[in-house]
C-alpha cells in the first residue's frame, strides 16, 4: 500500500515494493498524490513498470553526446 503524507506545502506519495527501488513524488493535491502511488504500485504488480528517474535527471546536452556515439559513424 502506498504512503501519502504532508511535506511542507505539498503532498508526497511513496510507493515501497519488495524487490524494487522505492519510488515517490510530490504533487499539491492530494488526490494527483494518491492516484500517482496507486498507478505506480499497480504497474510494478502488473511488471510493465519503467523507472525513469535516470533518464529525469539527464539533462539535454548528455543525451545527446550519448546518441551521438552510439549512432555517429
Amino acid at each position: 500500500m502506498p504512503t501519502i503524507r504532508k511535506l511542507r506545502k505539498k503532498w508526497q506519495a511513496q510507493v515501497r515494493l519488495k524487490g524494487v527501488k522505492p519510488q515517490a513524488k510530490s504533487f499539491t493535491l492530494k488526490s494527483d498524490a494518491v492516484a500517482w502511488a496507486r498507478m505506480i504500485e499497480a504497474e510494478i504488480k502488473r511488471g510493465v513498470f519503467v523507472d525513469t528517474t535516470i533518464a529525469q535527471q539527464m539533462i539535454v546536452r548528455a543525451a545527446i553526446e550519448c546518441y551521438l556515439l552510439i549512432y555517429a559513424e
